[in-house]
């Protein structure tokens, strides 16, 4: 899955522990202490820009190509949080990134679509808060076996 990939480049990439990542939806609160938080998620639906099937001997591959918006919410009350948002910035350039892309089938941008500042969301007690938005394109494949025509069962049940 994808959120999955990201959110494991930018551990590795940054060193951040366990409980300081996670996937969009999972109900993370403002970190109390001076530890700062990194959600991942999809912005919307993913988009099918290509459909392909093949078959090869009796293998049938059919790919879907899939283009969608993730985002990534930085969060936290340290001072550190905007030098980390720039640090997740070149993690998804980083060579641990391209190489995960190579490898799991999907390609991310080099540079966020949008970076936008919502520390002054809170009003007055401002946590740090930084919303990073990536163009992502990705592919699912399923292959399934089937019958070559000289295999197939010719009768005809007539009842």
């Amino acid at each position: 899955m994808v959120l999955k990939d990201v959110a494991q480049i930018i551990k590795q990439y940054t060193r951040i522990r366990d409980g300081q990542i996670w996937l969009k939806n999972q109900k993370v609160g403002l970190p109390k202490d001076q530890t700062f938080c990194v959600t991942v998620g999809f912005m919307g639906n993913a988009k099918t820009i290509g459909s392909t099937k093949r078959n090869v001997e009796d293998v049938e591959t059919i790919s879907l190509t899939q283009y969608a918006i993730i985002t990534i919410d930085i969060f936290g009350l340290s001072q550190e949080v905007p030098l980390r948002k720039n640090e997740i910035i070149m993690a998804l350039n980083s060579s641990i990134s391209n190489e995960a892309q190579n490898k799991l089938g999907f390609s991310i941008s080099s540079h966020p679509l949008t970076d936008n500042d919502l520390s002054a969301l809170d009003g007055a007690a401002i946590p740090y808060r930084f919303q990073l938005t990536f163009a992502v394109q990705f592919m699912q494949e399923n292959k399934t076996s089937f019958d070559y025509y000289d295999s197939f069962n010719n009768e005809i049940k007539t009842e």
